[in-house]
Parts: C-alpha cells; structure tokens; sequence
C-alpha cells in the first residue's frame, strides 16, 4: 500500500488532466482499505429503527440530559434516533386536516380511493416504481432488462365501494390520462 495513492493520483491526472479536482491520498486510502475489507467501495446501508415511546426510552432521553445539561433537546433527540419537531409537526398538520375533512364532510371516507399503476412487460419483468434491485453481497451483480421493451400498464384504485378499474393502458401515462 505504500506509494499507491501517490501512484493513483499520477494516473488521474494522466487521465483527467492535470488541473483535474484529484482525490486525496487519504481518500484512495480510505477506498483501497474499505475494498479490502469489505469487497466493496460502497456506503454500508443505514438500518434505520423506528422510535417508540416507552419509559425506558424516556429514561435514556433524561439520563442523557442530565450528562450533559448543554445538550439541546434536538441533537439528543438524533442521538436516540427520534423524528425531527418537523416532522411531528407535518404528520400532525396532516392529521389534523384529514380529521377535519372528515367531521365536515360526511361522505369523505366512502369517497377516498387509493390508486396505483405498474407496469408488465412482456420479457416477465413487472416495474414498480419504488422497486429496486440489487445485492450487497455481490457488486458485480446485476439484473440485464431490455431498454424498450414492450409493455402493458395497469391501473387500479380501492376503497370503500371495493376496487375500482383494473384499467389495461397501451402506451405511456399522461396527465390527460388520468382525468
């Protein structure tokens, strides 16, 4: 290891130029290290835990308050992996504007779908939206699709009525659409 940053800098700059932004010795380090000991360069996947409210979550809350009466309530609250005032904030905004659209209006419920469309394609790959593919063990995995391969779009809504559509789309989904 010793030299090879030095020697990966010389090949960036052969390669990129010599005013290229180079990454620093420490950095290639830092990469070759990771690659060594883990087979990838890659971040490690954050596990994000939900937090709920118990007393002994309280109780790590107030102990870490008294520790260090400086802290402010925020950066504690990170620590322990609590959401952001923000977002308390919004999700009961949110709450509240349903709970009020539901005492003014009677029907409010009976009339609320929930709606999404997929996407099927012929080769046997179906495209969620939010649907990803890959593989932390292997880098060098991969899932081969076609660019443009041909497809049919569905789209359906639920509620209280039961299901609604199941509406078979040729081609792309437009705004037009929709309406």
């Amino acid at each position: 290891m010793h030299g090879m940053p030095k020697q990966v800098q010389v090949e960036y700059r052969k390669k990129f130029g010599r005013h290229a932004t180079t990454p620093t010795r420490k950095s290639i380090h830092n990469w070759w290290s990771k690659m060594f000991e883990t087979g990838s360069v890659n971040r490690r996947k954050k596990v994000k835990t939900r937090w709920i409210r118990t007393e002994l979550t309280e109780a790590a809350v107030l102990a870490k308050l008294r520790e260090d009466e400086h802290a402010s309530t925020r950066s504690v609250g990170r620590q322990e992996g609590m959401p952001s005032p923000c977002t308390i904030q919004r999700i009961l905004k949110h709450a509240e504007t349903q709970m009020r659209m539901i005492e003014n209006d009677g029907e409010f419920l009976s009339n609320l779908l929930f709606s999404d469309e997929s996407h099927f394609h012929l080769h046997g790959h179906v495209n969620h939206h939010c649907f990803h593919y890959w593989f932390d063990g292997s880098p060098q995995w991969y899932q081969e699709q076609p660019l443009h391969s041909p497809r049919v779009s569905v789209w359906a809504a639920i509620g209280m009525q039961g299901i609604a559509g199941l509406i078979f789309i040729d081609g792309n989904v437009t705004g037009e659409d929709h309406f």
